[in-house]
């Protein structure tokens, strides 16, 4: 009779489930799985495989308890594929009784699979190893199974192959409900795309017609204020000629904040060839645009460079930047400076000035469209200037931000990539 060293190791091979497994074993990731399921069973059956007689291993009554008792299935086939032994987890398994069983062979228990060639299965049988695959059960059904294989040898000569089996029904039944849940996921994120497209592009349209429709009336609504302003000049009191400023105030504020919508909603729908630009013509041009005063020093603290984009639209970044922090100057010695510096893939720009400043909790706000911090009644502001800049600056793949201190200044900083001219 044959004795064994080490029962630890053999023990293992035929502990229950519930000592073998944590409850973490029903997630549907098949590497964790199969490395926390059969890391401990296939050292054990390699062990006992190279180094025991099956036959003379079951004799032990000890182990034949064991194997009887496993959870798991458990065959030992013959270098011929007939089955000489499985214990009754294996029979519940496959609904075959161990008679019915030793009248098979294994490929009669063994769904074919492209992804196992033949080759591959006979260096498992010699080697061992770890595989998953389909058994067919009595009644016909599948049954998805992962199986630990491994030799057994009586010293240099291979006479069985064992193998230990787990159902796993279950997982499978979990990844294709996973699976499900998945595929419905992006169907819904793709429904719901295509229709923000469509909602996007319709507001863009309506924002578009609106604001154009509106001009006209407008200009009329103008043109008949400043009419009274001066044919009536005479009849009017002080009342009736600050009503009719009024009048003309708003209107002019009106036909701003509907300019500003159609610059809005042409960003993206009409795109110009994208050209080298010379950043310090641009903003040279700018700034005899914008005829800062004299009391507002203007500096370019470096060479700017030369970048790839839309020429009209980089405008109107330096230009709404420049003329927000000329517009809102409360210092009577300013200065605004302009800046550039190389991070790499990208030109980092800032244009920084000593103005009022802005406190950190309007730093998301200020780049929302129709936000101002400061009442339109004070400065002639449609709230779109910034926000203006954030869509241009992030169409063209760059970030926008400001850092400020209240009462010291702020400096707004955005990114344009490098690129090469199209040609």
């Amino acid at each position: 009779m044959i004795t064994f060293e080490n029962t630890t190791v053999l023990n293992l091979i035929f502990a229950p489930t519930a000592e073998l497994l944590h409850s973490e074993i029903v997630h549907a990731n098949r590497t964790f799985l199969l490395g926390l399921l059969f890391s401990g069973i296939t050292l054990s059956a390699v062990y006992v495989a190279q180094n025991f007689n099956t036959i003379a291993i079951l004799s032990e009554l000890r182990y034949r308890n064991l194997f009887e008792a496993s959870q798991d299935a458990i065959f030992i086939i013959n270098l011929q594929g007939e089955y000489q032994d499985v214990n009754p987890a294996a029979t519940e398994m496959v609904g075959y009784s161990l008679l019915e069983l030793q009248e098979m062979l294994v490929d009669d228990l063994r769904i074919p699979s492209a992804e196992v060639s033949p080759e591959v299965r006979s260096r498992m049988w010699r080697e061992g190893g770890m595989q998953e695959l389909s058994l067919r059960h009595k009644d016909g059904h599948p049954i998805p199974v992962d199986l630990v294989v491994s030799p057994i040898r009586e010293g240099e000569v291979q006479k069985y192959v064992l193998g230990i089996v787990r159902d796993i029904s279950e997982r499978k039944r979990a990844e294709k409900e996973l699976q499900k849940y998945r595929d419905h996921l992006e169907e819904l994120v793709e429904i719901r795309t295509v229709e923000l497209e469509a909602v996007n592009a319709e507001l863009k349209d309506f924002a578009y017609v609106v604001s154009h429709d509106l001009k006209a009336p407008l200009r009329a609504i103008t043109q008949l204020g400043s009419w009274i302003a001066t044919d009536y000049a005479e009849a009017l009191d002080a009342d009736g000629r600050e009503l009719v400023d009024l009048l003309i105030g708003r209107t002019r504020r009106m036909h701003g904040l509907i300019q500003g919508i159609l610059q809005y909603s042409r960003i993206g729908r009409v795109v110009e060839k994208k050209r080298s630009v010379n950043l310090n013509q641009l903003v040279q041009e700018t700034l005899e645009m914008l005829a800062p005063p004299a009391s507002i020093q203007i500096t370019v603290t470096n060479e700017l460079p030369t970048v790839v984009g839309e020429r009209a639209r980089l405008r109107q970044v330096f230009q709404n930047l420049l003329d927000n922090a000329l517009k809102f100057m409360d210092k009577p010695q300013g200065w605004v400076r302009i800046g550039c510096a190389d991070a790499g893939d990208y030109w980092l720009f800032s244009v920084a000035d000593n103005g009022p400043g802005i406190a950190a909790k309007y730093y998301a706000k200020i780049f929302q469209i129709f936000q101002t911090l400061v009442p339109r009644d004070e400065f002639e502001s449609t709230g779109i200037g910034l926000a203006l800049v954030k869509k241009i600056v992030e169409l063209n793949e760059g970030k926008v931000w400001v850092e400020s201190t209240v009462g010291a200044g702020s400096t707004f900083y955005f990114t344009l990539p490098k690129q090469e001219e199209e040609r």
